[in-house]
């Protein structure tokens, strides 16, 4: 589905996808070395994406973090397996120090069952609980785009965008987080892709 819906219409230098057909411990220990040999990493040292698009369940859960999850604690990995009980499936997924080292993150969020978690997840005054709400870059922009469904619990709106300001980079760095084969476990990945303005 990232390929066919947004890649294709892209350049792409190269493309990384997390190996959902391998056992998942070796999955995410094969594609944090990848991410380290990509980035050029030392030990310790955390990617820098110049941006992340992901998207909100409506439990508020971001690519493979869901409420509750282990891997909101987890800070000394760059991609974990773990099982999620709530989906009885093994996921991958980076982690909350990736996302919240990019330059910038994206959110895109559609349809009328995400207004509620939507408004929680924007509330500044609540409690930054749900895992859509821990993605927060240090040195980086955050930019929801959210349909009309989403904001207001209506249906069929055209999608609108909020953010703080541009993000863009070249070469840009993108870690998509759509699920591109739904009947396997959490599969993700990185497109290296230069961009114009």
């Amino acid at each position: 589905m990232a390929r066919r819906e947004l890649l294709n219409y892209v350049p792409c230098t190269s493309f990384y996808r997390m190996r959902g057909d391998l056992e998942p411990e070796k999955a995410a220990h094969d594609y944090e070395a990848t991410l380290r040999q990509e980035f050029n990493l030392r030990e310790n040292e955390i990617p820098r994406f110049d941006m992340i698009l992901l998207g909100m369940g409506d439990d508020g859960h971001t690519a493979s973090i869901f409420p509750n999850s282990p891997a909101l604690y987890v800070r000394d990995r760059l991609v974990i397996d773990q099982y999620v009980p709530e989906r009885k499936a093994d996921r991958l997924t980076m982690t909350l120090p990736v996302f919240n080292n990019a330059r910038c993150c994206m959110f895109l969020v559609t349809g009328q069952e995400k207004h509620a978690v939507l408004s929680r997840a924007l509330d500044l005054l609540d409690k930054p609980e749900l895992p859509a709400q821990l993605v927060r870059p240090a040195v980086g922009d955050l930019i929801w785009v959210v349909d009309e469904a989403a904001a207001t619990g209506n249906h069929h709106m055209p999608a609108r965008a909020f953010h703080k300001k541009g993000c863009l980079a070249q070469p840009l760095f993108v870690a998509l987080f759509l699920p591109l084969l739904p009947q396997t476990w959490g599969c993700e990945g990185i497109a290296s892709a230069p961009l114009s303005r």
